[in-house]
C-alpha cells in the first residue's frame, strides 16, 4: 500500500497539503482528523526526490531511528510552535505538546516515522515552585537514582516508571519546549539514539517519547523528556488505566549506569553535524544515480565526462 508520507498526491481530495519547514530536511501537515483545541500536525523527513522519500526516508522499526530523525522533527516541530498564537480572548493556559510513537504498540498509527505536535489546553493547572524541585532531585540524588547530570541536563530513573526501563532526561532551566536552542537539539538527539539503542539491547520494539512543559508564558513545570518503553498490549491493561511495570527504578538506574558513557554521548553532541548525516544517508542512492546517468564518452576526444546527467536523482543533494 502506498505511503501518503512519501507520496503526499495519494491522500484524499479536500485533505491538508505538505508544508516544508526545511528545503530537503523537513515537512508537516495539518492533521486531518485533529483532538486537539490548538494547532495540530504531523511532522516527518523529507526531501523533494520522491524516490529518495521512499527508498531512504520510509522507516518505521526503532532500530532504524536514528539521530536524523529525532533532531530534524524535533526543529521542524519547535519551527512551527513558534509561529502559534495563542488566543489571547481566553482564561486557558495552553500548552504545546509533543512527541514520537515508535512502533504498534507505542501508538504508531503509520507504517513511517512521524512526530506529532499540537496545543491543549492545561486543565490540571499545577505549580512547582523551584524549592520542590531542587528538594525532588535532591531525594532522587539521595536515592541514587539520578544517572547522570551536568551544567545543561539531568537524566533519572523516575520514582514511578510509566513503563518497562523508562526515563527521564530533563533541560535545567527550561519550562517549555520552545526554548531548546541549538546544542539542546543536538544533545537530545545523539543521547535519545544511545537510548534507544540500549533499549534494543534489551529486546525493546515499542517507544514513546514524549515531551511535557509549562504553558505558554509560564514557567511552573520542567522541561522534561519521557522515555517510556511499552510492552503490554495497549487494548489490554491499559483500558483500565493500570500499567503493568515490572522494572522499579533501582534497576533502572542500574541498567543504565552499567551499559552506558553519558560522558561519552554527551560529548559525542559537540560533533554531530545533523545536515553531513542526513546528506550521508543518501549518499549510496545518489551515486548509483550517478553512476547509471553517465552518458560514457561524449567529446571529440572521446574523453569520460564524469558527474549526475539525469534521472530523479539527479539533485539529490542540495
Amino acid at each position: 500500500k502506498p505511503c501518503f508520507l512519501c507520496t503526499p498526491e495519494i491522500k484524499e481530495p479536500g485533505s491538508s497539503s505538505v508544508e516544508v519547514l526545511t528545503p530537503n530536511r523537513v515537512a508537516c501537515f495539518v492533521n486531518d482528523f485533529p483532538y486537539l483545541p490548538g494547532d495540530q500536525r504531523v511532522i516527518f523527513l523529507w526531501h523533494h526526490d520522491e524516490e529518495l522519500r521512499r527508498r531512504v526516508l520510509h522507516r518505521f522499526r526503532v532500530a532504524d531511528f536514528e539521530r536524523s530523525e529525532l533532531y530534524w522533527m524535533l526543529s521542524g516541530c519547535i519551527q512551527i510552535g513558534k509561529q502559534y498564537d495563542v488566543p489571547v480572548r481566553t482564561y486557558d493556559l495552553m500548552r504545546m505538546v509533543a512527541g514520537f510513537n515508535i512502533g504498534k504498540l507505542a501508538g504508531q498509527s503509520l507504517p513511517h516515522f512521524h512526530m506529532q505536535y499540537g496545543w491543549e489546553v492545561a486543565l490540571d493547572r499545577r505549580s512547582i515552585s523551584q524549592e520542590e524541585l531542587d528538594l525532588y532531585f535532591e531525594e532522587l540524588l539521595y536515592s541514587d537514582l539520578v544517572i547522570f547530570q551536568n551544567k545543561r541536563i539531568r537524566v533519572v530513573a523516575p520514582w514511578t516508571p510509566k513503563g518497562q526501563f523508562a526515563l527521564e532526561l530533563y533541560f535545567k532551566g527550561k519550562y517549555d519546549l520552545l526554548e531548546m536552542d541549538e546544542t539542546d537539539l543536538r544533545l537530545f538527539a545523539c543521547l535519545g539514539r544511545r537510548i534507544i539503542e540500549e533499549y534494543l539491547n534489551l529486546g525493546i520494539q515499542n517507544l514513546n517519547i514524549v515531551f511535557s512543559n509549562s504553558p505558554k508564558g509560564r514557567r511552573i513545570e520542567p522541561l522534561v523528556v519521557h522515555f517510556v518503553p511499552r510492552v503490554n498490549m495497549t487494548a489490554l491493561y491499559e483500558i483500565h488505566g493500570v500499567n503493568v511495570v515490572d522494572t522499579p527504578p533501582q534497576k533502572i538506574a542500574e541498567e543504565f549506569r552499567r551499559g552506558m558513557n553519558w560522558a561519552e554521548v554527551v560529548k559525542s553532541a559537540e560533533g554531530f553535524n545533523p545536515d553531513r548525516e542526513f546528506e550521508q544517508r543518501l549518499q549510496p542512492l545518489v551515486r548509483v544515480a550517478a553512476v547509471d546517468a553517465d552518458p560514457g564518452p561524449t567529446d571529440v576526444a572521446g574523453a569520460k565526462r564524469k558527474g549526475v546527467h539525469g534521472g530523479s536523482l539527479a539533485a539529490a543533494v542540495p
